[in-house]
């Protein structure tokens, strides 16, 4: 093993943390140093593992790996864990989440907006752009009414937010 490249001893190393299927694992930037087929091959093992009810837990500066292989998503900041994950309990980041809803004739629709989604609601071309902080009660409410009103709704949709965007605002709260 000492002639293998770095890339191979990470390789080796995933493979020992996997054998035997433990209950959890850790990793330390698991990624670093492997190809895109290793890569692959290291994903489709965590995901099995998950699958059997393990934990995989994962250190990484790889942010789009996270964000594509984890449940959910904790940065360690002044010895205490805290959440990014929207709606997740405790969570700086979970109080507003900005939507959009595409429809015909956005403008005609504002005032039934604006009631449900306050004056920061804003129109841009057919659609509206707006922060809520209980989507699971606001969106079927204003779907009901707008309805109710004619409206033709194409679509409704939180807006992504990227992981390096919530970390960034995790660091400004403070």
């Amino acid at each position: 093993v000492k002639y293998f490249s770095r890339g191979q001893r990470m390789q080796c190393g995933i493979c020992r943390a996997f054998l035997g299927w433990p209950d959890a694992c850790l990793f330390d930037e698991p990624t670093v140093a492997l190809d895109v087929e290793a890569y692959d091959h290291f994903c489709s093992m965590a995901r099995h593992a998950q699958g059997r009810g393990s934990a995989i837990l994962i250190s990484s500066h790889q942010l789009s790996f996270v964000e594509e292989l984890c449940g959910s998503i904790w940065i360690l900041d002044d010895k205490r864990l805290h959440s990014l994950q929207a709606g997740a309990n405790g969570s700086a980041l979970s109080a507003a989440r900005e939507w959009v809803i595409v429809m015909r004739s956005a403008q005609s629709y504002g005032e039934i907006v604006k009631h449900y989604c306050g004056d920061g609601a804003r129109r841009m071309d057919n659609s509206w752009r707006f922060f809520i902080e209980k989507p699971d009660v606001v969106i079927p409410d204003l779907i009901t009414s707008l309805s109710a009103a004619g409206c033709r709704i194409l679509e409704v949709r939180p807006e992504k937010q990227e992981l390096k965007d919530k970390i960034l605002t995790h660091y400004e709260k403070m």
